[in-house]
């Protein structure tokens, strides 16, 4: 509020008002390239470890301010990369048995809608997005519909040689969850997301080295 001073973070997340001045909302696809740099020095962490973020309620939407920086695939940009977009045999293998139903809409070269089911809360939950993808760069999600509408994550990618470093930057939204639902919910989502999509990467990265060989 209006002179007030800013409360300092307990422990690992605090409720405020709507008008607290630590609630301001940060624009994710105003900060990508700053990200992006900031992160190219980073060190590596674990894949999962405590969000620092700020958390509160504001009206009945619960938001969630996060970073996750470390995770590492063990393969170069580019074939993580190529994994995503564009290999047909082992990426839709990656996480069948926790999506359906999906359809894809361009709008134009980077940006696309996507409507789909997901299967990681113990039931089905169907959900919308609009996807924006600068490779090698960053890919940006933002959550249309569904319990994670108004979310925005940004995933940004950087190389490491022979690995990929990839480090993501939340505000995360919901309705119906609390902020301790919604971040327990995101950080289960991001490893599980990852430990799929790992065995995976790791046959496309062992298809390639078999290639070169044999040359």
């Amino acid at each position: 509020m209006a002179g007030q001073t800013p409360t300092p973070f307990v422990g690992r997340y605090e409720r405020c008002g709507e008008s607290c001045v630590q609630c301001r909302p940060f624009s994710l696809l105003r900060s990508v390239e700053a990200l992006w740099q900031g992160s190219r020095g980073g060190r590596a962490e674990p894949f999962i470890r405590p969000l620092r973020g700020h958390a509160y309620v504001s009206g009945m939407k619960s938001r969630v301010h996060f970073e996750d920086k470390g995770t590492v695939y063990e393969a170069p940009i580019e074939v993580v990369w190529d994994f995503m977009l564009h290999d047909e045999e082992f990426h839709p293998r990656a996480h069948g048995g926790g999506l359906r139903n999906l359809r894809w809409k361009d709008v134009n070269e980077i940006t696309g809608l996507a409507s789909f089911e997901t299967h990681g809360t113990g039931r089905w939950i169907k959900r919308s997005s609009r996807i924006t993808t600068v490779p090698p760069v960053a890919r940006i999600l933002e959550e249309l519909t569904g319990r994670y509408a108004g979310s925005k994550i940004v995933f940004l990618y950087t190389p490491k040689g022979e690995r990929t470093g990839v480090d993501v930057f939340a505000e995360l939204a919901s309705d119906t969850l609390s902020p301790e639902e919604l971040e327990d919910e995101w950080r289960r989502t991001l490893e599980k997301s990852f430990e799929e999509d790992v065995p995976w990467l790791r046959k496309l990265v062992e298809k390639r080295s078999g290639k070169r060989s044999h040359r």
